[in-house]
């Protein structure tokens, strides 16, 4: 695990997309033509051996988490960046438009909340919890955009 404050480690590039737009396809085409892992803000996709999500970073428990955090075939970079997938709120499948309105504070806030999968006062049941990891932890972002009406036509 490696602190975020050194100059020399890993930067986040969060990876922002619409849910179902390729973000799963995508992120498994860079693990598979670099061989290094991803990232997520979302830990229990893809929880560690012990059925935990694993930090990236070990000064922020509440997110990013490594996407296979246990895969041999997957090396974790130590510099450089990871392309961190984030849906930065837009992932309600049955609000109306008017939920999807946000000003950019929202909108960036959105963007660093996390789930993460913990054991609550050390016991052995695994619970989902809700976190936000620093903005300064951000360095770059790509955006994926998807056709609309591919969207809909997915669903």
């Amino acid at each position: 695990v490696v602190s975020f404050h050194d100059d020399d480690t890993l930067k986040i590039a969060l990876f922002m997309t619409f849910p179902n737009s390729g973000t799963t396809y995508t992120t498994h085409l860079v693990r598979t033509v670099t061989g290094h892992n991803t990232a997520t803000n979302y830990g229990p996709e893809l929880n560690g051996n012990d059925g935990k999500s694993v930090p990236i970073f070990e000064l922020s428990p509440e997110g990013p988490f490594w996407s296979y955090a246990s895969d041999p075939r997957f090396s974790r970079p130590s510099g450089g960046y990871i392309l961190t997938k984030t849906h930065c709120g837009g992932y309600c499948e049955i609000c109306p438009p008017s939920k999807y309105i946000e000003n950019p504070q929202i909108f960036l806030s959105n963007c660093l909340q996390s789930q993460y999968t913990d054991n609550i006062n050390n016991s052995t049941i695994a619970k989902v919890q809700l976190g936000k990891y620093d903005k300064e932890m951000i360095s770059k972002a790509v955006h994926l955009i998807r056709d609309p009406f591919d969207n809909i036509v997915a669903r």
